[in-house]
């Protein structure tokens, strides 16, 4: 599947931020790619602060009731659990709202106020 947009935003943002070292896109956790128990992180950053992980959350056509809020919860936790196989230790999953990545400058603000 192709990157949508708020990705592309985001992780041009990311790269281009200085306190930003490495940022991973679509990181797969839990098994390997279409196999039983895999997901997908949307990116893994390493900043001069230590690891964050993203979630970019496009809800511009979803509305989540509270099944779906629990399942999105579930993920995270299955996401930070996996993190800890690469000894990466994390208390949470950011996501970050497609409101704040509308376009390229407002991607680049997110990432100078959050990182």
């Amino acid at each position: 599947m192709p990157a949508s947009d708020l990705e592309e935003r985001f992780i041009k943002a990311a790269r281009k931020h200085p306190s930003v070292k490495q940022a991973i896109f679509r990181l797969t956790l839990g098994a390997p790619k279409g196999m039983p128990g895999w997901l997908e992180l949307d990116v893994l950053m390493d900043t001069t602060l230590g690891y964050r992980a993203i979630e970019i959350d496009d809800m511009s056509f979803i509305h989540k009731g509270e099944g779906e809020r629990q399942e999105a919860l579930l993920k995270d936790m299955r996401r930070l659990e996996s993190l800890k196989h690469y000894g990466i230790n994390l208390s949470q999953v950011e996501h970050v709202p497609h409101t704040k990545l509308e376009t390229q400058a407002d991607a680049n603000r997110w990432m100078q106020e959050n990182i």
